[in-house]
C-alpha cells in the first residue's frame, strides 16, 4: 500500500512539474498582452478602424478586457463616443507575437457580449426603431459575422423579430440550432466598459 501511495505521489509531482513551464508561460503572455494594452490605451490618439484613415482621442474611449477564444490571453474591447453609433464605432484587439492587433472593427455602441472561451461575441445596435444584433465568430485571428438577429422595437408597421444565418433568413428554431453548434450550452456575458483614465487601467486590466 505504500508503494502504491509513493508511486501516486510521484506521478502527480511530475504531472504538476510538466505543467508549471506551461502555466507559467501563459502567465507570461497574460503580462505582456495586459501592459501592451496599457501603453495603447496610454496614447493621445488611437489610429481608428480596419482603413486606419483618421485617428481618435483615446482619453475619450471605453474599454473592457474579454476571453473570447480559448486560451487564457485577454482580447480588448474600445469603443469610441466619437464615432457614429451606427457605423464602426467599437474595435477588438488581440495580443499576438509580441503586438496588438486589430481583430474587427463592428457596430457595438455600448452593448457588447460574448460568449466566454467559445470564440463568439456580439455587437448590437439601435438604429430607426431597429435593434441589430450580429454574432460574430472568432477563429485564428479573425471574425466574420454568422448570425444576426433584427428586432423592430419601435413598432412602426408592427413589432417583429427576422433571424439571419449569413444573409439567408432562418426561423427562430433554426438560429438557435446555429447558435448552440457555436457556443454550446455558454451563456451569454454582457460586458460593463469602462472610461479611459489611468485609476480605471490600472483597475480593470489585469
Amino acid at each position: 500500500m505504500m508503494k502504491f501511495l509513493k508511486r501516486m505521489v510521484l506521478f502527480l509531482l511530475i504531472l504538476a512539474a510538466a505543467a508549471a513551464p506551461v502555466n507559467v508561460q501563459a502567465a507570461s503572455q497574460k503580462a505582456k498582452a495586459v501592459k501592451a494594452y496599457k501603453n495603447m490605451l496610454s496614447k493621445k490618439a488611437l489610429h481608428w478602424g480596419n482603413n486606419k484613415n483618421f485617428d481618435i482621442p483615446v482619453k475619450n474611449c471605453l474599454f473592457a478586457t474579454v476571453y473570447i477564444d480559448k486560451d487564457s490571453v485577454p482580447e480588448l474591447i474600445v469603443h469610441s463616443p466619437d464615432i457614429p453609433h451606427w457605423s464602426d464605432c467599437s474595435v477588438l484587439y488581440r495580443y499576438k507575437n509580441g503586438k496588438v492587433q486589430e481583430v474587427k472593427s463592428f457596430s457595438a455602441g455600448e452593448r457588447f457580449s460574448y460568449y466566454k472561451k467559445k470564440g463568439v461575441f456580439v455587437g448590437s445596435d439601435l438604429s430607426s426603431g431597429i435593434v441589430k444584433s450580429v454574432y460574430y465568430q472568432l477563429s485564428k485571428g479573425k471574425a466574420s459575422a454568422k448570425l444576426t438577429v433584427n428586432k423592430n422595437v419601435a413598432g412602426i408597421g408592427g413589432k417583429w423579430t427576422k433571424y439571419y444565418s449569413g444573409k439567408k433568413q432562418v426561423t427562430k428554431s433554426q438560429f438557435n440550432k446555429s447558435l448552440k453548434k457555436m457556443a454550446g450550452a455558454r451563456k451569454k456575458t454582457t460586458v460593463k466598459l469602462h472610461k479611459n483614465t489611468a485609476g480605471n487601467r490600472s483597475r480593470y486590466l489585469k
